[in-house]
């Protein structure tokens, strides 16, 4: 007979700790197994009652656990930080695209049937993916490195990850943001006007190699923009790496990293606004992404000194 909680052995097994499971994880599934041993002698029905209060149990004290681990510094170096800091930013991703997404859907004043809202509410997820991906990536890096220095191994793993995002953003700005935008117009107007109509496509309905394609002032101007911001994960990315060290508390991570996506995008708006003409125009979206990745790496250069010079002090 199968005793209940194997699988939930397994599956902590897979992403916690030996000392985690030693000390959290087998009491509980101990006392578990001993209550549903203790039910199935007199009733069922207590069977059933003792397994649904020890999962209930068990993913409380699993949860309570994790956000303990999210909220302190880690104090392991071993080389699960890229685990870590890749499951720091996909909460972080998930979390910011609903904050992108929720005004918009609070706001509009709903109508049609439930499939109606549903397909308008989808509409407006591929907006906010080119956002909340860089700045996922780099909330999910200081909140996990934080108070660290990373390894080499870290730091490549990092970069690996911020350069798939990058090619995930590119694919999301070629092909599915122009559809979605150009679905949520026709949706939008079918609501208001009762009809559904073909509309032409407009600039924010173009793909980055469409826009590039175009020759006046305004589409090419959007283009820069929209190319810069397709690579932005990998110059917040290294940034982020290199102010880790700096930042102890779980808070302070999420307001810095905040602070730092949001300035670097309004930075590369001002930028491409300002020197449209001037002779920086053509580069003037990337000034930010050159300035962020030249700071990153000194700050990761200073990091690793300082941490050479600490290991060759006399003990």
């Amino acid at each position: 007979m199968t005793m209940p909680g194997q699988l939930l052995r397994r599956m902590a097994a897979a992403v916690c700790s030996p000392k985690t499971l030693e000390r959290l994880v087998d009491p509980i599934l101990a006392d578990l197994q001993s209550e549903v041993a203790d039910g199935a002698a007199t009733h069922g029905w207590k069977r059933r009652l003792a397994l649904c209060r020890g999962y209930l149990a068990f993913w409380k004290a699993l949860g309570l656990h994790c956000i303990v681990q999210m909220t302190h510094p880690p104090q392991s170096r071993s080389g699960s930080s890229a685990m870590r800091m890749f499951a720091f930013s996909l909460v972080a991703f998930c979390l910011l695209t609903l904050a992108i997404t929720l005004p918009p859907l609070i706001e509009f004043r709903w109508r049609g049937t439930l499939a109606e809202r549903m397909l308008l509410a989808s509409t407006l997820i591929p907006q906010a993916l080119p956002l909340s991906i860089p700045a996922g990536i780099s909330l999910g890096t200081i909140c996990a490195l934080r108070g660290r220095r990373s390894g080499v191994r870290t730091i490549v793993a990092v970069l690996g990850i911020a350069a798939l995002s990058t090619f995930g953003v590119w694919i999301i700005m070629e092909w599915g943001l122009p559809a979605a935008n150009q679905r949520f117009r026709e949706v939008m107007v079918a609501q208001l006007g009762g009809a559904v109509i073909n509309l032409d496509p407009g600039m924010n309905e173009l793909g980055l190699s469409r826009l590039s394609q175009r020759t006046d002032a305004a589409a090419v101007r959007a283009s820069r923009l929209l190319w810069a911001l397709c690579f932005a994960t990998l110059p917040l990315a290294l940034f982020s790496l290199g102010l880790a060290p700096r930042v102890r508390r779980f808070g302070s991570a999420v307001a810095v990293s905040l602070v730092v996506s949001i300035a670097y995008v309004f930075t590369m708006a001002i930028l491409n606004e300002a020197l449209r003409d001037s002779m920086l125009h053509t580069i003037a979206v990337w000034l930010p992404s050159i300035a962020f990745m030249v700071a990153g790496a000194l700050m990761l250069r200073q990091g690793q000194k300082t941490a050479g010079r600490s290991s060759q002090l006399p003990v």
